[in-house]
């Protein structure tokens, strides 16, 4: 494994083997499944195809708000609205609320203002880009949530049913012999 998570994988670990924690024994499959998906998710190749795409719909997002600028005819570089964006969408999750909002409005507005975009402009620009952004992404994500929970009920119940099934015949089988 990579060094940077190799300590915190083995400090993990020193918990469960000294039960320095009661883990139960039905977790064991469970905890060695997560230290193997910790290991996978961060090593070097995954993290560097994330950061890669991170930055890529970082840049998209900034370059739609340039867009918008443009259209309501203001002259703001692509710089600085991809690092307005930047600024106002990291400002947003330091509030902590969901999907940054009302922080990352004010703040995308307020620099908007500041770059000399009068407010009706930087109040409409910021509707805009987030109504296209964020309110897209809910309203896409809710029904495919909705989907997934249905599909994944019926999936979890009949699983969840051949398990209690095999464990019973299991059963069955130790206490006849």
């Amino acid at each position: 494994p990579p060094r940077s998570t190799q300590g915190v994988s083995s400090a993990a670990s020193d918990v469960y083997k000294r039960q320095m924690l009661p883990f139960p024994t039905k977790w064991k499959t469970y905890w060695e499944s997560y230290k193997s998906s910790f290991r996978l998710m961060f090593s070097v190749r995954p993290l560097v195809i994330v950061l890669c795409l991170a930055v890529v719909a970082w840049l998209a997002e900034g370059l739609g708000l340039w867009v918008v600028l443009q259209g309501l005819d203001t002259h703001i570089t692509i710089e600085k609205s991809v690092s307005i964006y930047a600024a106002s969408t990291l400002f947003g999750a330091l509030l902590m609320l969901p999907g940054g909002l009302v922080g990352t409005e004010g703040s995308m507005v307020a620099l908007l203002q500041q770059l000399g975009v009068n407010r009706t402009i930087a109040s409409s620009a910021t509707f805009i880009i987030r109504l296209c952004t964020l309110w897209f992404a809910v309203l896409v994500g809710l029904p495919a949530m909705g989907f997934i929970y249905f599909f994944m009920k019926t999936s979890t119940s009949v699983k969840i049913a051949s398990t209690i099934t095999h464990e019973s015949q299991q059963k069955e089988r130790d206490s006849t012999i």
